[in-house]
Parts: C-alpha cells; structure tokens; sequence
C-alpha cells in the first residue's frame, strides 16, 4: 500500500522523528553529534528550514520545524542522506541507516507548538540520560537559556513568544520528563483531529504548571515565524 503524501505548505509547521532502522544506533560518538548538527544548519541554509526546536539522541533524533518553502521532504532527504553517508563511510557500514519513512507531525495550534517543544527538551531527561534539560549538550534547550550558545540557524523567538517569555518557557518546559504527546493521526486534516480528547490533553498539560498564567491556547499558528 503506498504511503499517503504528506501535508505540507509555505509556512507549516512540523514535528519531525527519524529513528535508526531496528532502533539502532545513529550516533557512536560526538564527532557523529557534530556532523548531524553541522548538515543540519547547512540543511537550514540550502533549504530554507526553520529550526525551532531539537534533541539529538543515541537512535533518534526529534526536530520542530517549519518550512517556508513547503519542501520538508527535500530537506530531510538532503540530511539523512548525507549522514547516512558519513556515518557508514565513518564506522566502515552498508546498508541503510534510518528507517525508510520519517515520521512528520503537523503542528497547527500554539498548544501543540508548547507541548512538542517540551517533549523534544525532555526527551533526554526522560531517557535518564541526564537530570534536566540544561544538562544535555545535544538539544537546542541551552540556546533558548543563552543566546550566546545559540547557532545561527536555530530560532527560538517564535517559541518564546508563544511560552510568553523565557521565564514561562523555562517554567513550562523543566519538570515535564513523562509528557507523552496525545497519539492521532498527523495525516488526516485538522478538524478530523481536534477532537475532545486531545483538547483536554492540552488542557491538562497547561493547568499542570500554574506558573504558566498566559496559557497557550488552541488557536492556529499564523505562516509568520
């Protein structure tokens, strides 16, 4: 059965995974970190790709994007295609290196945006591979705490402009290791999954940190970054 194409426009927002094929391995060491992050800001450059949000982990990688020029699929076949190469050229490998269809959450409500940026900072913490976020060196979550940390190609205006500032995306984020994002179908069009149970989820994920007083809400994000 073919795969349905993916939804994707000038603007869009997505939260994307890539995993190792059998959940292997895609990274041995940090000169492997350095060259996904290195083709991940050349990816950025060449194809206009908004990064906004990214963890690199031992057999995944999770990236919050947004594609002004609705060519996420060129993009991410760039990338992974190119590590792919220098990864078995590296470790002396064949064959193939990420499972053959990323997955690519769309992400329409500034509800969502909170919520995937949280996850994605988290995802190391809740791999018990360090305490808290700050701590890991292969997420973008320092270069939101630290400008001067931040590479070119990473934007984290949008984010914090949502959280309404750095002290509310500090607060939402920290202390979310175990938020699992509501499982539904990313293909099917919007008003097919806004349903009551995932509006309730993002309601409950907001009302769990009080601190958090200018609640993200369910309106759609606007094409502007």
């Amino acid at each position: 059965m073919p795969s349905r194409p993916r939804l994707d426009y000038p603007g869009a927002w997505h939260h994307v995974t890539t995993r190792g094929v059998d959940r292997r391995d895609i990274v041995a060491d940090n000169d492997d970190r350095y060259r996904f992050f290195g083709l991940l800001g050349a990816t950025s450059d060449r194809y206009g790709l908004e990064i906004h949000s990214v963890a690199l982990m031992t057999n995944h990688a999770h990236v919050l994007v947004r594609t002004p020029r609705a060519n996420l699929g060129d993009a991410l076949r760039f990338l992974l295609s190119k590590y792919a190469r220098h990864f078995n050229e590296r470790h002396d490998r064949t064959g193939h290196l990420f499972e053959r269809r990323y997955r690519a959450d769309h992400v329409d409500t500034d509800r969502y945006l909170m919520a995937a940026s949280a996850y994605i900072h988290n995802n190391p913490v809740e791999a018990r591979m360090v305490r808290h976020p700050s701590d890991y060196a292969w997420s973008s979550y320092n270069s939101f705490l630290d400008p001067a940390q931040r590479p070119p190609w990473i934007h984290t205006d949008t984010v914090l402009a949502h959280a309404g500032g750095l002290d509310r995306f500090r607060n939402f984020t920290e202390g979310r290791a175990g938020l699992v994002l509501p499982p539904y179908d990313p293909e099917l069009p919007r008003q097919q999954r806004d349903t009551p149970e995932f509006i309730a989820w993002c309601d409950a994920q907001v009302e769990a940190h009080a601190t958090l007083q200018a609640a993200p809400n369910d309106r759609p994000l606007g094409l502007a970054s």
